[in-house]
Order: structure tokens, then C-alpha cells, then sequence
């Protein structure tokens, strides 16, 4: 069992990128498996926005779902099940109850709310730590063999768990990315930048000046053939104008055919945000390609971008904008009404 350090490794820009490449490594190729697993990874892509290898875990088994469908199989064949399985009233709830009820093995949670903030941390709170790792480990292999009557062998490697878990696993949900991730990936860039606090209706605080013009960025999905990955651009034009989408097809190389806003349910598993929260930094996948219309550079204003959550934005110079994120430049706003369009409420 490997313990990670996450409080101290992030401390320096080593750690972090270490860490990140670690997690974006694991979580891509192996079945990440936990006990609520949902939120332990929403609550660790919230405490470590750094690290955008948190940001989606493509298969996940989780141990309290799959226990869950393993009792009602057993109840289905005996109502009453023999000891050691419990009455489905009194399933017992949490790790170390699934772990007395199916391995019949006690686990000592004193260590739990010990201090863990404090450093350097004790060889029991080590193993305390490594003990949770493993304990998951020995459940799915136990709870695999009721829920599907498969052999999995002690030592299985994390392909053939995957093979025989298969059925049972799915993508975490993806959790909405919030401010804290825009202001990482803004200090990651190291670009300057100053967070602003617009009103109800998207403009200034009574009594303030915008600071800069409001823009909106727009999420797309531009298909780039059967037998490769669709990429995802973000178009970052003035809030008054409309996206051309003949223009942005033009701008990636593709037909207009091939271009479309990304619909509402895609947009926090894609691109992290929910509608009016998005901006073009600190997006969910480092490789999507960020579009700016060529207007805003002409321009000495600032722009005010989505910074994680409504009315919340960021501002910067559209040219460190560009630079700090690579953004293609392209006129991408609408000149004429009968021009192929999208962009009227908006996404960001």
C-alpha cells in the first residue's frame, strides 16, 4: 500500500506536479474503488484544485453501491439470510460496518478524528491510513464473487479486477468545479489578475465601474471524424456578441457541419462549470482549444471572464489571456444577420 502525503507533497511545485501526474496516471487506467466514492473525490478535487488529475475519474467501483446490489441478490433468493449477513433493516452503514458484516473483521476507527493536520504523522496514523487502502481492496474481491459468482483470485491485477468488475463500474459523477479551480489554474499560470464581484443582473456593484468589457465564453464540441476523439474549444467573444459558427469551423480546420454548442448536461462533465459560470481558465481538461475573437485584442480595455460561479468573474488583459493559454485568434462574432449563429443566452 502506497501512502500519499497530499498536505505536504503540494507544498512545492515538484510535489504538485508529481502528484498530478500520479493521479491523472492512476485514475485513467486503473478501477478506482472506495466506500462513498463520490465524495471522498468531490471533496479531494475541492481541498486540492491544483491538481487537475482529481478533476474526473473515468471508472470507479463503489463498495456501498455494490454491497447494496449483493444483499438484495442474496434476499432474493433467502428473505432471511443466514448469519453473518445482517437483516436488510441493519445493513450496516460505513467501511468498518462492511467490513464486520462481509469479511467478519474488526476495524479500529479510534484513529479517525486523531490529528491528522499535524506533521510529521505517527506510524499508527500510517497504518491507519493504509489499513483504510487495503480493507477496499479485500471487499471488492468478496463482494465481486457474491454479486456475480466469478473467481477472483488474491493478487488479481487492476486489468483483470477491471474485466470481471466490469458490470458493476462506472464514471464518477463529475462534481462542478467552483472559484477555488479558477484561481489555481490562474496562479499556476502566473498571469495578473483581479477577481470581481458583479451584481444580480451580470453588471457593476451600485456605486462601481466595471473594471473591464464583460465577455462570454461559450462550450463546443467539434467532431473531427469517426475514429477520433471530439475536441472541446471554448469561444470567448463580448457579451453583446453572436458566435459565428461557420467562423469557428473555419478557425479548427473542419465543416460548419461539424460544430455545435455543447447541450447543458455536458458542460460540468466537460468542461467543469455549470451555465453562467464559465469561463476560459481552469476548465476540466487541459486540452481544450480556447477561441478569441479577434475584436477584444483590438481593444485597451480588460475583459471580465467567468471565474466558477455566476456573476463572479475574473479580469486580465485579453493578450495575457492569449499568451498564458495559447488562444487561437479568429473573428468569430457575427457580422450579419443571415450568418450561421449561436450564443444568445449564453453558456458563460
Amino acid at each position: 500500500v502506497l501512502v500519499l502525503d497530499l498536505l505536504t507533497l503540494m507544498q512545492d511545485d515538484a510535489g504538485r506536479a508529481a502528484c498530478d501526474a500520479f493521479f491523472a496516471l492512476v485514475f485513467t487506467r486503473h478501477v478506482v474503488v472506495g466506500y462513498g466514492l463520490q465524495g471522498d473525490v468531490w471533496k479531494l478535487a475541492e481541498s486540492y484544485p491544483r491538481l487537475s488529475g482529481l478533476r474526473h475519474v473515468p471508472l470507479g467501483l463503489d463498495l456501498e453501491d455494490l454491497a447494496a446490489a449483493v444483499y438484495r441478490q442474496q434476499c432474493a433468493v433467502d428473505p432471511a439470510p443466514p448469519t453473518p449477513k445482517a437483516p436488510q433493516s441493519a445493513l450496516p452503514q460505513g467501511l468498518a460496518g462492511l467490513t464486520r458484516w462481509c469479511l467478519r473483521r474488526r476495524m479500529d476507527k479510534t484513529l479517525q478524528l486523531s490529528a491528522w493536520a499535524q506533521r510529521p504523522l505517527s506510524v499508527e496514523q500510517l497504518r491507519y491510513a493504509a489499513l483504510d487502502a487495503y480493507v477496499v481492496v479485500q471487499l471488492a474481491q468478496a463482494l465481486l464473487v457474491d454479486a456475480g459468482g466469478a473467481f477472483v483470485a488474491s493478487g488479481t491485477t487492476g486489468l483483470q479486477m477491471a474485466a470481471s468488475a466490469a458490470k458493476w463500474c462506472a464514471p464518477v459523477p463529475a462534481a462542478p468545479l467552483q472559484p477555488c479551480h479558477v484561481r489555481a489554474a490562474l496562479h499556476a499560470l502566473g498571469v495578473s489578475h483581479t477577481i470581481v464581484e458583479l451584481g444580480k443582473e451580470g453588471q457593476a456593484v451600485a456605486g462601481a465601474e466595471l473594471p473591464g468589457l464583460v465577455v462570454k465564453t461559450l462550450a463546443l464540441r467539434i467532431e473531427m471524424g469517426t475514429e477520433r476523439e471530439p475536441l472541446l474549444a471554448a469561444a470567448v467573444l463580448s457579451q453583446d456578441r453572436t458566435l459565428n459558427l461557420a467562423a469557428v469551423a473555419t478557425t479548427c480546420g473542419v465543416p460548419p457541419s461539424r460544430v455545435r454548442l455543447a447541450g447543458a448536461r455536458e458542460l460540468v462533465p466537460l468542461f467543469g462549470y455549470v451555465r453562467g459560470a464559465l469561463g476560459p481558465v481552469g476548465l476540466r481538461s487541459n486540452e481544450t482549444v480556447i477561441i478569441l475573437d479577434a475584436e477584444l485584442l483590438d481593444s485597451s480595455h480588460a475583459i471580465l471572464c467567468g471565474a466558477g460561479k455566476a456573476n463572479l468573474v475574473f479580469s486580465l488583459s485579453p493578450m495575457d489571456l492569449r499568451v498564458a493559454v495559447g488562444a487561437k485568434v479568429a473573428n468569430i462574432h457575427c457580422d450579419e444577420a443571415n450568418v450561421p449563429a449561436a450564443g444568445g443566452a449564453g453558456q458563460g
